[in-house]
């Protein structure tokens, strides 16, 4: 991936609530950057800070975009928006749910702890086997330099600032010959702007192609009434809508970042398929399951997502792999295979095939088959029915 274009996305804070409330912060968990962009209920609750998501492509463009928090729901819809899901995508452990949506999404624990007792943190914390997301902090520094000299920015103007310095960074990567079109042969005669409404006074003025290279000034705009405001209302289109905490209130009621079935799913489900479907979601939507039980369930699920999408490719290209070979490519634990595999076997989604004709224990060695298009979403980790007094240490 060294000279290969990549995706990397992170979110940082611009303006936090800390320098302009004196500790009136919102804490979410004592926590995250969503408690730098909000007032204490105190001091009403609402955004004073600026949060922004980075889309940036390693020697390409980059693309800001104004949130008010960093949950599944908000940044999801911008990230499918601009990216396609078979777009290699690296970020930190802040984007666990990416996992079941980008086949090629790849996370850096910046909080890896270091093995040798002198040191607190992991010399490899930054980047990990070449995953990073050094490109998005790159632009983060850039855009925080660009905007120390505006001192402070309202949240609802927010996106408009960051449009304007995503098209100022993009110019330079594109070039502002891709904005200009020729319409003879002669390169200097018939030139214009290739989206005239973009930069016309007025819509009316599209027509009349106010906006060329030879020509100078634009159309004046005919205003039919006085009192209108065509300003402000092209604004108000792209204002950013800042709201209170209280209005927000999945930022408090974080259950996980499980996918749960749909009720589509589980109708269409066979029988012997249907107590799986709905004992998965159960688990996500219980309340009393604990932190370390939904953290060891999620990283069940990724490498279950990496199995299923390693022998799908090989099913495309007529090849099929044994355990063996997927644990070695994957870098998986042989008992953490075989859990999963054996939940596969069971509700019929693969098939065990021969290796050879030698002789050997076909209960951990063997050929995959998938036998369907899609994996389902099942639970993997086995979670104890009966009650026991004794406390765990991860339960204290």
């Amino acid at each position: 991936m060294a000279k290969r274009p990549y995706v990397c996305v992170d979110t940082a804070v611009l303006y936090s609530a800390g320098e302009r409330a004196s500790q009136g912060r919102k804490r979410y968990r004592h926590s995250g950057q969503t408690s730098s962009i909000y007032l204490s209920e105190k001091l009403g609750g609402r955004q004073v800070g600026t949060l922004v998501q980075t889309i940036a492509i390693k020697q390409g463009p980059v693309f800001f975009s104004s949130v008010s928090n960093q949950k599944a729901d908000t940044l999801g819809p911008l990230i499918k928006e601009h990216l396609p899901t078979c777009t290699p995508l690296f970020t930190d452990q802040g984007y666990p749910w990416l996992w079941g949506i980008y086949k090629n999404h790849r996370s850096v624990n910046h909080s890896a702890r270091s093995k040798d007792n002198r040191f607190r943190f992991a010399r490899n914390r930054w980047s990990k086997n070449g995953v990073h997301n050094q490109v998005a902090e790159g632009n983060h520094r850039v855009l925080k330099t660009a905007f120390a000299a505006y001192g402070y920015i309202k949240p609802k103007y927010s996106q408009m600032y960051l449009n304007e310095f995503s098209f100022i960074k993009n110019a330079n990567v594109f070039g502002l010959d891709v904005l200009v079109e020729c319409d003879g042969d002669d390169a200097n005669e018939g030139m214009r702007c290739r989206d005239r409404d973009a930069f016309a006074v007025n819509p009316r003025a599209g027509m009349k192609e106010a906006v060329r290279i030879e020509r100078k000034g634009f159309v004046r705009k005919i205003q039919r009434k006085r009192t209108e405001n065509w300003l402000q209302d092209s604004l108000q289109k792209i204002q950013f809508e800042s709201k209170t905490f209280a209005e927000i209130p999945n930022i408090q009621n974080h259950n996980g970042f499980g996918i749960l079935n749909s009720s589509t799913a589980i109708s269409k489900a066979k029988k012997y398929e249907l107590p799986t479907l709905e004992k998965y979601n159960s688990f996500w939507l219980d309340s009393n399951i604990k932190k370390f039980q939904r953290n060891r369930e999620l990283e069940y699920q990724k490498t279950a997502s990496k199995i299923w999408n390693w022998i799908q490719a090989g099913r495309k290209k007529g090849k099929q792999y044994s355990v063996i070979e997927i644990c070695d490519e994957l870098e998986i634990h042989k008992i953490t295979a075989m859990t999963i595999l054996r939940k596969w076997i069971k509700l019929r989604l693969i098939a065990r095939r021969r290796i050879g004709f030698a002789r050997y224990d076909r209960r951990i060695n063997f050929y995959i088959k998938p036998l369907k298009q899609e994996l389902p979403l099942i639970l993997y980790s086995k979670l104890k029915t009966k009650t026991s007094k004794r406390v765990t240490r991860n339960e204290k």
